[in-house]
């Protein structure tokens, strides 16, 4: 944005100028890795843009709003919908695990039954496929000082490693 701002009134570049204020040439290479590792998509900047103004206006949005809406859209799909389903909301797995592992905290018993079954079904989907670590983020949450997340944790974690038990036993069948 300031880049655009000072070609708008200046006529030049700020960004991308070299020590003697010429542009910059830039290689194909780096120009392409630095497009393609940049999240582009609208719903990224929408969410910024709600958190912008909702801390403009002195709001708080309600807690565990995220994770109430990915619980929404991943309710209603199959397993193999999941991964599709986190990117289509503007956010990657990494924050999806962390939205849903957050959410156990949730003082609505709905929310936190919901999150942790979801938590599950992701587990089954990536276990050996990413590095998505959803055992250790239900160990970490086991240590909370928060007693909601705490035991909601403790029983998921019990029934992550009782569904990836069986699924060793039927592998090994």
């Amino acid at each position: 944005m300031l880049d655009a701002v000072e070609i708008y009134y200046h006529g030049r570049r700020l960004r991308y100028v070299d020590d003697k204020g010429r542009p910059r040439k830039e290689r194909y290479s780096d120009l392409s890795f630095n497009a393609f590792h940049t999240d582009h998509r609208w719903l990224r900047l929408l969410r910024d843009y709600i958190d912008m103004y909702t801390m403009i206006l002195g709001v708080q949005l309600p807690y565990h709003l995220d994770a109430v809406r990915l619980i929404a859209e991943m309710s209603s799909v199959d397993n193999d919908e999941l991964c599709n389903t986190v990117l289509r909301k503007g956010i990657n797995m990494v924050e999806a695990a962390d939205y849903l592992t957050e959410a156990l905290s949730s003082e609505i018993p709905f929310v936190r039954s919901a999150a942790g079954e979801i938590l599950l079904r992701l587990d089954e989907v990536l276990v050996g496929k990413s590095r998505l670590d959803i055992e250790g983020r239900l160990r970490h949450a086991t240590k909370s000082q928060d007693n909601t997340m705490r035991n909601a944790a403790i029983y998921y974690l019990a029934r992550l490693v009782k569904q990836r038990k069986k699924k060793n036993r039927k592998t090994s069948n």
